[in-house]
C-alpha cells in the first residue's frame, strides 16, 4: 500500500509539473520559427546522433554488472538489445518497467531471476554516483547552499537517526533474506567486483559530462545563447542535479516534467525563461526521438548479426557438397 502511495505521488507531481510548464510555454515570448531553421536542423539532427551513440554505449555498464552478479558470459549486442528495449518502457507511468524489463535476460541465458535484478540495481546505483559527481563538481554552488541549510540546525542527526532506525527494522524484518544473501555481498564486495565496478562508474562518469555537453551546445547552437565558460559550467552541473532528481522521483515517466521543471527552479534568475523553458524542451525531445532510434538501430545490427551467423554456418556444408561432387 505504501508502494502504491508513493507512486500516486510520483503522478501528482509530475501532472504538476508538466501544467507548470505548459502554462509557462504558453505565456512565452519566444520565436518558434527558430526550430526550423537550417542551422537548429542541423544541430539537433547532430546532437540527436550523438546521443543515439551514447545510448548504444551504455549497456556496457550493465553488461559488467550482470558479469558481476551473475558470472554470465553475455555478449554485448545481446545486452544492448534487452536494454533498449526495455528502455523504451520508462515512458510507462510508474518509472520502474524500463528495469523490469531488463529481467528478459534471465530468460533468454537461463539466469537467475534475483541475480540480473541485483546488476540492474548495481547499475542504477552506478549511474547516480557517477552523475552526482559531475553535478557536484560543475555546479558546486548548489550543492554548498543545500549543505549550509542541513548544517544549520539538527536536520542530519534527525535524518541519520531516521535512516538508522529504518535500517534496523529492515534488517529484524528481513533478516532471514540477509543471511542468505551473505555469501552474494561477499562476492560483490571482492576485489576484482569492486574494480570492476569502480571502472563502470568512471565510465558513466565520462558520458554523465557528455550528456550535459550536449544540453549546452542545444543552448549555444539553436538557441544563440552566449555565456562565458562558468556560466556553461553551472548550467551542465545544474542539468546533471535536474536529471537526477527526475530519475528518482517515482511514478514520473523517464522525469518527464519534473527533471525540467527543477531545472528552471535551480537556474532561475541566472538564464532566463525564454531560453531555459525552449532548452530543455528541445532536449527532452532528443533523448525521446534517440531512445527509439537507439532501438531500431541496435535491432537492426543484432538482426545483421544473426544473418551472418547463419551464413557462416551454412558455409562449411556447402563446401563439403562441393568437394564430394568434384
Amino acid at each position: 500500500m505504501k508502494k502504491k502511495y508513493i507512486k500516486i505521488a510520483g503522478y501528482i507531481v509530475t501532472i504538476v509539473c508538466i501544467i507548470f510548464l505548459i502554462h509557462r510555454l504558453i505565456n512565452l515570448d519566444f520565436d518558434y520559427g527558430i526550430l526550423l531553421e537550417t542551422k537548429s536542423l542541423l544541430v539537433f539532427a547532430t546532437i540527436t546522433v550523438l546521443f543515439t551513440i551514447h545510448l548504444v554505449m551504455l549497456p556496457m555498464v550493465w553488461r559488467q554488472t550482470l558479469i558481476i552478479t551473475t558470472g554470465a558470459s553475455v555478449s554485448y549486442i545481446e545486452t544492448t538489445l534487452v536494454y533498449a528495449r526495455s528502455n523504451l518502457m520508462k515512458y510507462i507511468p510508474g518509472n520502474i518497467f524500463q528495469y523490469v524489463g531488463r529481467n528478459e535476460m534471465a530468460l533468454r541465458k537461463n539466469l537467475s531471476h534475483i541475480d540480473v535484478a541485483l546488476s540492474t540495481v548495481l547499475d542504477v546505483g552506478a549511474i547516480i554516483i557517477a552523475t552526482a559527481i559531475p553535478a557536484l563538481i560543475l555546479y558546486f554552488p548548489v550543492i554548498r547552499i543545500l549543505l549550509e541549510h542541513l548544517l544549520a540546525g539538527f536536520i542530519p542527526m534527525a535524518i541519520l537517526a531516521g535512516c538508522l532506525i529504518i535500517l534496523i527494522v529492515c534488517i529484524i524484518i528481513f533478516r532471514k533474506r540477509f543471511i542468505k544473501a551473505f555469501d552474494k555481498l561477499i562476492m560483490l564486495f571482492s576485489f576484482k567486483s569492486l574494480l570492476r565496478y569502480s571502472i563502470c562508474i568512471l565510465y558513466y562518469m565520462f558520458w554523465s559530462f557528455f550528456v550535459s555537453v550536449l544540453f549546452s551546445v542545444i543552448l549555444y547552437g539553436i538557441l544563440g545563447y552566449s555565456a562565458s565558460i562558468l556560466d556553461f559550467r553551472m548550467i551542465m552541473g545544474a542539468y546533471l542535479v535536474s536529471w537526477i532528481v527526475g530519475f528518482i522521483t517515482p511514478g514520473s515517466p523517464s522525469g518527464f516534467g519534473v527533471k525540467e521543471v527543477v531545472f528552471a527552479a535551480i537556474m532561475s534568475g541566472q538564464v532566463t525563461t525564454d531560453i531555459i523553458i525552449p532548452g530543455i524542451i528541445i532536449f527532452r525531445l532528443v533523448t525521446t526521438v534517440s531512445d527509439f532510434l537507439a532501438f531500431f538501430t541496435v535491432t537492426i545490427i543484432s538482426w545483421i548479426q544473426q544473418r551472418l551467423a547463419v551464413s557462416k554456418a551454412g558455409l562449411p556444408q556447402v563446401s563439403e557438397s562441393n568437394t564430394q561432387e568434384l
